[in-house]
């Protein structure tokens, strides 16, 4: 617990500002706000086929609420984030009705971060890998561990 909170610290200690809609908070950005039982499921699917899988709720308190470390302005091909094609897609739903949609992509150089997009956002954020690693082995995708 003590490597994360410090990883958290350090990551958190490089961060920027941010345009999303739910705004920065100390450097940090909110890409889900909610706690995890304001959905009524959250569902994760490998974009290179597999089904949708509805998440444990050990799962789901990993991305809900979600915060990016840092904000990146794209312009370059989404790519080189790994977003083109994402690796997978987790929908937040509420009631039956996706309330908001996340792609995933490929992890920064030591593998300490996940960039992420939030449908409809241009920005392209980085994500803590212990935040996303979960949800990914749920469906079966096996992420480098970081150095």
């Amino acid at each position: 617990m003590r490597v994360r909170l410090l990883l958290v610290a350090a990551v958190l200690g490089a961060c920027g500002g941010s345009s999303h809609p739910a705004g920065p908070i100390g450097g940090i950005t909110r890409l889900v706000d909610a706690p995890p039982s304001a959905f009524s499921t959250i569902t994760i699917v490998r974009v290179a086929g597999g089904g949708a899988v509805a998440l444990p709720a050990s799962i789901e308190a990993d991305l809900a609420p979600l915060f990016a470390a840092r904000t990146f302005t794209v312009h370059g091909p989404l790519g080189e984030y790994g977003l083109d094609p994402p690796v997978a897609k987790v929908a937040y739903l509420r009631d039956g009705t996706t309330v908001q949609r996340l792609v995933i992509g490929g992890t920064d150089f030591d593998a300490h971060g996940f960039y992420v997009q939030v449908v409809g956002d241009p920005a392209v954020y980085l994500v803590l890998s212990a935040n996303i690693r979960p949800a990914l082995a749920a469906i079966g995708i096996a992420t480098p561990a970081p150095t």
